[in-house]
């Protein structure tokens, strides 16, 4: 038997989004949800690139490696509950983590 975690992720979690998250979200139609993902994505980038700089540091690379599976496995937890909130509730708003319980 599963454990609740896994049962969980392999319900939830979409392995085209994670693999082609920004362009998956442009075909399904969610717009707004993509431009804000992409937006935090490169506030953060910048912000630490701002921060290593100040320190004279090249960005890590290990770093640089965390942070995108972080946000593929943003993209891939959320774009199916943003796609059930598109089409059966009608809601699509800028917000990409509506509704999500982590």
């Amino acid at each position: 038997m599963q454990s609740g975690v896994k049962k969980k992720m392999r319900i939830n979690a979409n392995l085209i989004a994670f693999f082609f998250g920004p362009i998956y979200l442009f075909v399904l139609g969610l717009w707004k949800k993509n431009l804000a993902m992409l937006g935090i994505t490169l506030a953060i980038n910048v912000v630490l690139s701002v921060i290593f700089s100040i320190f004279g540091m090249d960005f890590p690379r290990p770093l640089n490696t965390g942070l995108n599976i972080a946000v593929s496995l943003t993209y891939a937890l959320t774009a199916n509950y943003s796609y059930y909130l598109k089409e059966v509730k009608g809601e699509q708003s800028w917000n990409p983590f509506q509704g999500m319980r982590f």
